[in-house]
């Protein structure tokens, strides 16, 4: 009856780890054939990330006295 089990035991552990193993391979396998074409977008998601970083940064140049302002505003309102 032991036996049995660790007959069991192993025969389950044996198919769980050809399991992974089956699954790593398809994962790796996946990886290196959609690697060019994720390369390309994320190219162009960090190319369109810049410009967006660039376009906040450039209207945010005239806005600092405005923010100044309102900011010494509120400390003010906050104080009394």
């Amino acid at each position: 009856m032991l036996a049995e089990g660790l007959k069991l035991t192993f025969i389950g552990m044996g198919t769980v780890y050809v399991f992974l193993a089956i699954l790593i391979t398809c994962m790796n396998l996946t990886s290196k054939i959609l690697k060019p074409f994720t390369d390309k977008e994320f190219a162009d998601h960090e190319r369109e990330l810049e410009e967006a970083a660039r376009a906040r940064a450039e209207a945010n140049v005239g806005n600092d006295g405005a923010v100044v302002a309102a900011i010494s505003a509120a400390i003010e309102a906050h104080r009394k």
